[in-house]
């Protein structure tokens, strides 16, 4: 069993070997006694060394495609059994500097989507990297051919050559998270290598588009572009840029404040208020501030926070409940008035409850009275201040429809904002397809889009202009627009639990029976003539299916997220979207899944939908909504194919809550009036 000074020693003598990339390269299938390697807390430095030394011997002699190889090997040995297979992740995580081998052989195989995202990846972990410290290491790097085999801390410099090296091989696709996020790396490793001029030619191809993408929104390209724009003295462009860029929507918009941008230690390690200093120091920037920024946090108060819904009833608990305007205990039976705020709801979501009393003695009752008389001024639903809730900060076009109303109401141009509403599309939410068994059991189902998260930001800001009174005006609106336009606008109306609304929907389909296909849809507890029914409104109207298709994609309503929901289903009218209701609009596609890709899938290969890291968990959640109509297809189209559906082991997979039990019980009932 080899010591962690006997390993050094070994490489060593490889090192000072006449031929040391041979040498250390016939250690690659050597076994090593990791378990003696092992301390308390991680495997030993010399090990990460070992795999840097040996990988770049496999470089230098041009075996790239052995290096992901190499790191697997040291992977398994350093896992549980339980673990292995699983590649290489445990050894980034414990060395840093073992990215570099994993770019440089990526670069060589001209596999620009792997380069990119070790390159992210890299970036990422950059300022929690720990240099090698330990004495024996000092002394093995010491010598004269180690660095050759390097580098064994990565920096600024060596990442900006390798981004370059990247871009080099083709102009990759800008609208994908993972190249976003490669663009703002590389424009921060030319700021940190003191070299913001190499990010230039970037910045000018790339910068107008993302300042101009409907979609775009989360990107540090942008603000990391303004920066080395401000560090090469070209003012103007920055500070036209960062008004560009506030006005769409930036979700960190506190960064242009160099005194709040301080106390995040993470914004001072890539320097910004260094190259942000000068162009600080302008007039022009502080009437920035002033005026683009947000102001501060909005108050709870009636005068600052409309109200989203309103409910009289009776307090129904056995205890006293203290009314949270004039803090006297309510007694059980006495009349209350529950409400919530739209911009700074509870935690939950719950209603707060007042005496009845006391919310009409309040100014909250003016408030009340604005939202049932649909008055609510538009200062008080578009306001400069920064809300807690409710933000409208997900698609572009739309925040910067509420920026502008936000510092001149009177701008309103109801037609312009309703063509905005129309043409909302964002990029399709990234979800992973579940195959069954295997080691591809989990396939994503295309490389993730950027701006992906404001599908439902169009429908409620729909909602905020109806409630100020706009409604008619957005029905003629949609009336003008072209036919595809007007219906999938007309499309994602018809959802609002507004009589209005869906009438005009109605009216514009010339579906009489529109309405009460609505109410259907949206019922607590489908039965099963109620599946059939919707299939059948479905198939019956194709103009109607596809425009609620195209509204679907454009507006999510049929998927549910707990982090990033689509509508608002704490607005009034748009409740029913709670816990999934928007869902069952899937049902209207029972009988043309392929009107909707992904249940197309499901039908055809059996796959089902999945999450896909982070917090895209809408297709997940959403995932019984889909087996239910494509089991329904199924049994309507094709009866031979539901046996492998309904195995002990095929159930297994796709039910695991109530809903897919109720699935199973209604398909079985339903083969059952079949025979």
């Amino acid at each position: 069993m080899m010591s962690p000074n006997e390993l050094v020693e070994l490489l060593g003598s490889y090192l000072g070997a006449e031929a040391p990339s041979e040498a250390l390269i016939g250690l690659v299938d050597r076994p090593l006694a990791v378990a003696a390697l092992d301390t308390a807390e991680q495997p030993h430095p010399a090990l990460g060394v070992a795999a840097m030394l040996m990988a770049g011997a496999l470089l230098r002699s041009g075996r790239h495609d052995q290096v992901v190889r190499l790191f697997k090997k040291f992977n398994d040995d350093l896992s549980p059994p339980n673990r292995k297979g699983e590649g290489y992740w445990r050894m980034l995580d414990l060395f840093h500097f073992l990215h570099a081998p994993l770019i440089d052989a990526a670069l060589a195989l001209k596999d620009q989507t792997r380069a990119i995202s070790l390159l992210n990846k890299c970036v990422k972990e950059l300022h929690r990297a720990k240099p090698l410290s330990d004495p024996l290491m000092a002394e093995l790097l010491a010598h004269p051919k180690a660095e050759s085999y390097g580098p064994f801390e990565i920096g600024p410099s060596w990442l900006l050559d390798r981004h370059e090296q990247a871009m080099a091989l083709g102009e990759p696709d800008h609208r994908l998270a993972d190249v976003q996020k490669f663009h703002a790396g590389y424009v921060e490793g030319a700021l940190l290598a003191e070299a913001p001029q190499r990010a230039m030619p970037l910045i000018e191809q790339e910068l107008e588009w993302y300042l101009s993408c409907p979609v775009v929104d989360t990107s540090h390209f942008e603000f990391n572009a303004i920066c080395a724009l401000a560090a090469l003295g070209r003012f103007d462009e920055a500070l036209s840029s960062a008004k560009q860029l506030v006005r769409r929507g930036y979700h960190l918009p506190w960064r242009f404040s160099l005194e709040s941008a301080q106390r995040m230690a993470w914004t001072q390690h890539m320097r910004q208020n260094e190259w942000l200093a000068k162009l600080a120091e302008t007039p022009a920037y502080q009437r920035f501030l002033e005026e683009d920024l947000p102001a501060p946090l909005l108050g709870n108060d009636p005068e600052d926070n409309p109200l989203c819904l309103v409910e009289d009833g009776a307090w129904t608990g056995k205890k006293d409940k203290r009314c949270v305007l004039s803090r006297k205990p309510i007694k059980p039976g006495e009349p209350v008035v529950r409400f919530r705020k739209l911009f700074s709801r509870s935690s939950d979501g719950g209603l707060e409850m007042a005496s009845r009393e006391a919310f009409r003695a309040s100014p909250w009752q003016t408030a009340r009275e604005q939202f049932e008389n649909d008055a609510i001024p538009l200062p008080l639903l578009f306001p400069r201040n920064v809300t807690v809730d409710a933000k409208l900060d997900g698609a572009p076009y739309i925040h910067s429809i509420a920026y502008d109303l936000a510092r001149n109401p009177g701008s309103l141009d109801v037609a312009h904002v309703v063509a905005a509403i129309a043409d909302h599309a964002p990029p399709p939410i990234a979800y992973s397809w579940e195959k069954g068994d295997g080691l591809d059991r989990w396939t994503p189902a295309f490389p993730a889009f950027a701006g992906a998260d404001g599908h439902g930001d169009a429908v409620n800001l729909t909602w905020r202009l109806i409630r100020a009174g706009f409604r008619e005006q957005i029905i003629e609106a949609a009336r003008s627009l072209p036919e595809a336009k007007a219906d999938k606008l007309f499309a994602m109306l018809a959802t609002f639990d507004d009589f209005r609304l869906r009438q005009a929907a109605a009216s514009h389909f010339s579906l009489h029976d529109l309405p009460r296909m609505m109410g259907v849809t949206f019922k607590d507890r489908l039965a099963l003539d109620d599946h059939d029914a919707l299939a059948e409104f479905g198939s019956d109207n194709t103009r109607y299916r596809v425009a609620l298709a195209a509204a679907m994609q454009a507006y999510g309503l049929h998927l549910y997220s707990n982090y990033r929901p689509k509508p608002d289903w704490f607005l009034a009218g748009l409740g029913h979207y709670v816990n999934a209701g928007g869902s069952a609009l899937l049902y209207f596609l029972i009988d043309h899944p392929w009107d909707e890709p992904s249940l197309d899938t499901v039908v055809e290969k059996g796959w089902l939908p999945d999450k896909c890291g982070g917090n895209t968990d809408e297709y997940a959640n959403t995932r019984p909504f889909y087996v239910r109509a494509a089991l329904f297809h199924l049994a309507r189209y094709k009866p031979e194919q539901l046996d492998a559906w309904l195995t002990p082991a095929a159930v297994a997979r796709w039910s695991s809550m109530a809903y897919d039990r109720e699935t199973l019980r209604l398909i079985k009932k339903r083969q059952q009036h079949a025979r």
